[in-house]
């Protein structure tokens, strides 16, 4: 018996594949580079990064008020103006982002210390969650448009080129700045490429609108608490190690979960 099966739930099912074949491969990656950094970076270092990248998680929601989700929610709004709308969310988040950085300039550094960051790197910090962010909103933008090959390509790209670089610049010098230096240019190469792509396909310009930056507020502000709430239980751990125990058994911590997180996925 011949069962027609609706062209919708095919291509759900297809899409659906390559998300998933795409984020075992995303995280197949990571896999390669760990042993890599383990071996040339010492613990203390590799803790840092840790810490590093779990403030830059948990500044992403707070600089830029989550204004990039609130895409999902109006792409699908017959009367949106798409190229008007991304180019609100984009100059909405860097000028929060902005404002913020101002602010953390002005605070004393034996404060932001508290984090377990210093100042310049939690500065740092601000940067690459402002870009992580956008980054981000194009990578949902090709969901909404249901591209998960250019989803795919794009990600992998991604983290191929930071697996890279990282590699690259740790050898000439294995320490916690150099790796921090790694991230940051491969930020920066990722950041313009997704500009080149947006105005490739004629949906970012030199616009802000308003009307679309209340809308995406509006929606985007509620998320934030939970974005940060969620982070914060994931998180929360790697704050305590450091605080009681230091960076190197952190750097310890940080390798083993992340061994076991990629295993427990494949």
């Amino acid at each position: 018996m011949f069962i027609n099966i609706p062209n919708s739930i095919k291509s759900f099912v297809s899409d659906s594949s390559v998300y998933v074949l795409v984020n075992i491969i995303n995280k197949v990656i990571p896999f390669i580079l760990l042993p890599l950094i383990i071996r040339l970076l010492n613990a203390e270092d590799f803790g840092k990064y840790s810490l590093f990248l779990t403030i830059e998680g948990l500044l992403i929601p707070i600089i830029t008020l989550n204004l990039s989700v609130a895409l999902s929610k109006h792409y699908f709004v017959k009367e949106i103006n798409l190229k008007k709308y991304i180019s609100t969310v984009f100059f909405g988040m860097l000028f929060i982002s902005s404002i913020f950085y101002l602010v953390i300039l002005l605070i004393p550094g034996s404060i932001i210390a508290i984090s377990g960051m210093e100042k310049y790197y939690f500065s740092i910090g601000i940067f690459t969650a402002f870009i992580g962010a956008f980054i981000a909103m194009v990578l949902n933008l090709f969901r909404l448009q249901r591209k998960p090959i250019s989803y795919g390509v794009f990600i992998i790209s991604q983290s191929l080129f930071l697996l890279l670089v990282v590699i690259i610049f740790i050898n000439f010098k294995p320490d916690f700045d150099t790796i921090i230096k790694a991230k940051v240019f491969a930020t920066i190469v990722f950041f313009i490429a997704s500009i080149i792509l947006l105005l490739k396909i004629k949906l970012i310009s030199i616009d802000f609108d308003m009307f679309w930056f209340k809308k995406a507020f509006k929606f985007a502000l509620p998320t934030v608490f939970y974005s940060m709430s969620a982070i914060v239980f994931i998180s929360s751990d790697r704050f305590l190690i450091e605080n009681f125990l230091g960076f190197a058994e952190l750097g310890y911590y940080a390798a083993t979960y992340q061994l076991a997180s990629i295993i427990s996925l494949l």
